[in-house]
């Protein structure tokens, strides 16, 4: 039997396809590394790369360009998230994943590569955007679709584990982004940067970017979507009776009989329960339903299936639950890893800017360890919505205190304050995937999910440094800028983990253990 053919757990159990299994989510990690790498570059450059794209004399017009240019990478993710989705569930997670990751190498090189201001004029910022706009579209594709993939190739015993390791990917990959940039700055002078050393940290991008498509090239598609994608083509009478593989489908996949409710309506709906709920071998909790039965099939043109009409019409309150619920989450991230550093270095008393990013890489590598240890303990039984309303408490209770203590105890403070909300970050962060995946069903999760998910960490991550930066010009105590913002945002993904709690238990704990 061929690893696309195999459930998670039997994949993991054979000795022959365990370590391709286990090559996969290395791959996946290093795929994710690379994409927010790129992003954490960028970021990092904006003093080497601002000068050489926007048109000087006006420093404040020239960083207000570079930060317009960073934020619509953010402003197109959803839109990634609809088009890899689309292909993801629709099609093949391989193919969304090894495109999406191509999608993002491409602008990477191209801007390794771009002329600058200099030499073409405004030629140069116009690429430079369209350039970021492909890796918004790339990074809003591929870091759902990525978590989604790991979650479906997952023993049930170890899910939450690998999961959580998959997601540890996105610390990384920013870690690795100021690590080469710290790097060079430390091996060129300021004029070496200025002239090519930007462009060394993103071609260095682009190379590891070759790996990761190279690691992920032979993934089989996970057995159950393709066991869901079977029976909806059978549906809609586009197959022949065989699989992707040219292998019959009928020892392996039931064929479920349809009602069509008449000549007018689109609608297809499923008789029986999927197939998951009948079989032991498959946890109930990846159908997307307890229960195991999963609503009307959406069709629209009488042959074709859209996910995101499917995820508008049945799976909208699964995604309105998951954006709130991401609030906090997506505004600290990007506060505490984007922000902070630079508003650290400017307003504590002997904090540098290359000291503040040095423990941001410290606090990365916790964020990191503290995924995987939260992964291990939910594959251990913890409650994941009760203990993400637990942090969502904690952080808005803490910002106050932190605030005053970072203003009064100087570069110790900062640091140790700095650390604790990242800590509280990558709690969420190996608690995310595992805790919304549930919520839908194999033919629409790459989209609502990952949709969900961009949305909260494009516009409301995206926009947070820019909000801090405004509550700052009318607040006299620059410490307390980011209590207003980060409390109400912890209070609005507080609610939305009690209603998770109540209206979808399969959030909070997987509704079978196998």
């Amino acid at each position: 039997m061929s690893s696309a053919r195999m459930s998670a757990d039997e994949a993991w159990a054979n000795p022959e396809t365990r370590k391709l299994y286990v090559q996969l989510v290395i791959g996946l990690l290093f795929g994710t590394a690379f994409e927010f790498y790129d992003f954490a570059v960028y970021s990092q450059l904006g003093k080497y790369v601002g000068p050489n794209f926007f048109p000087a004399g006006n420093l404040y017009a020239e960083q207000l360009s570079f930060w317009a240019a960073y934020a619509v990478a953010f402003v197109v993710r959803p839109l990634g998230a609809i088009l890899f989705g689309h292909c993801g569930d629709r099609h093949s997670r391989k193919t969304s994943l090894v495109y999406s990751l191509l999608l993002m190498a491409v602008p990477t090189t191209l801007m390794g590569c771009l002329p600058t201001f200099q030499h073409i004029s405004w030629a140069a910022p116009v690429l430079l955007i369209l350039l970021r706009l492909g890796q918004g579209l790339a990074i809003g594709g591929e870091n759902g679709t990525a978590l989604v993939y790991l979650y479906e190739i997952a023993p049930t015993k170890w899910r939450c584990s690998v999961v959580a390791f998959g997601w540890s990917g996105v610390p990384f990959g920013i870690f690795l982004g100021i690590a080469v940039v710290l790097i060079l700055q430390e091996a060129l002078s300021p004029a070496a940067m200025m002239l090519f050393g930007w462009r060394i940290a993103f071609l260095l991008g682009a190379a590891t970017g070759v790996v990761g498509v190279l690691l992920r090239r032979r993934m089989p598609d996970p057995a159950l979507f393709l066991q869901r994608k079977h029976q909806i083509e059978e549906q809609l009478g586009v197959t022949d009776g065989r699989d992707i593989e040219g292998h019959s489908k009928d020892a392996d996949i039931s064929t479920k009989s349809v009602a069509s409710t008449g000549s007018k309506d689109l609608t297809m709906r499923i008789e029986e329960p999927f197939p998951a709920a009948k079989d032991a071998s498959i946890d109930a909790t990846c159908t997307g339903s307890a229960a195991g039965s999963l609503p009307a099939v959406h069709v629209t043109g009488g042959k074709k299936f859209f996910p995101v009409l499917q995820m508008l019409r049945f799976y909208w309150l699964p995604v309105l639950l998951q954006w709130t619920w991401e609030f906090w989450f997506a505004a600290a991230f990007y506060c505490y890893t984007s922000y902070m550093p630079g508003f650290l270095a400017t307003n504590v008393p002997g904090m540098s800017r290359g000291l503040a990013l040095g423990s941001t890489l410290v606090h990365l590598v916790g964020v990191m360890l503290v995924a995987w240890v939260t992964g291990f303990l939910c594959d251990k039984g913890m409650p994941r919505m009760v203990t993400s309303g637990i942090v969502f408490i904690v952080a808005g209770a803490s910002l106050a205190p932190a605030a005053i203590g970072m203003r009064a105890g100087g570069v110790a403070a900062a640091w140790l304050l700095h650390l604790w909300f990242l800590l509280l970050v990558g709690v969420v962060g190996g608690l995310l995937a595992v805790s919304m995946c549930p919520l839908y069903p194999p033919e629409v999760r790459t989209t609502g999910m990952n949709f969900a998910h961009q949305m909260a960490v494009g516009p409301i991550g995206g926009i947070t440094p820019v909000i801090l930066a405004a509550i700052k010009t009318v607040n006299g105590d620059v410490f307390l800028t980011i209590v207003p913002w980060l409390g109400a945002c912890a209070g609005v993904s507080l609610i939305a983990a009690v209603a998770l709690y109540y209206m979808r238990p399969e959030a909070n704990k997987d509704t079978k253990q196998a």
